[in-house]
């Protein structure tokens, strides 16, 4: 099954994003990933005032890219960034029928920075050091200045778009959802509806 995998930046785009999508969509799908830039200016959307907010309509808008490219399906993440509101347009954009792509979008809350730092036992494998558990992922504003913390306390010159990436694959999906509702744990439940309306 063909995905086009839309995000914000960096991090998510190396790795770290896909490796929670298979494992959430289960090791025996036979997935084909191709990522893209939510910014990418070849996907313009309508800006003139109607309904729905700038989010939902960059959503619709890359679900009708990724049907025109052929793809199953769309798997689009952006981090809430303070803003509150983006939650309700992924939502609706979820929603949203007849227009191009199956999809699951999801919302990092507050950053995916955030959801690295709800496993303690992931971070301490991928870091070769203990580390302690982390306040809720939900709650913290900068999350990766707290998880360049706690690399900062190791000698690796491993970048952290790697540190992510192997942390994704080793994560604790139950405890990671279970301590990000609003964020992971919709994200993955999102992805499960996906997968069995596709497969």
């Amino acid at each position: 099954m063909k995905i086009l995998l839309v995000a914000e930046g960096v991090h998510e785009l190396s790795g770290a994003l896909e490796a929670l999508i298979r494992r959430v969509m289960g090791e025996g799908a036979a997935l084909e990933v191709e990522t893209a830039d939510v910014r990418d200016p070849c996907v313009r959307i309508n800006t003139t005032p109607g309904k729905g907010g700038r989010l939902k309509k960059r959503i619709v808008r890359w679900a009708l890219e990724a049907e025109k490219r052929g793809f199953a399906a769309l798997v689009l993440l952006v981090d809430e960034d303070g803003d509150r509101d983006r939650r309700a347009q992924v939502r609706e954009a979820n929603e949203a029928t007849g227009m191009g792509a199956a999809r699951a979008a999801g919302v990092a809350i507050r950053t995916i920075d955030a959801w690295m730092l709800a496993d303690e036992g992931a971070m301490s494998r991928v870091l070769g050091t203990a580390v302690s558990a982390q306040k809720s992922p939900e709650e913290i504003r900068d999350g990766k200045g707290m998880f360049e913390g706690q690399r900062a306390c190791v000698d690796t010159a491993e970048p952290v778009r790697d540190c992510y990436r192997r942390i994704a694959e080793e994560v604790n999906l139950e405890r990671g959802e279970g301590r990000g509702p609003k964020g992971l744990g919709a994200f993955a439940e999102g992805l499960r509806l996906l997968s069995k309306r596709l497969l």
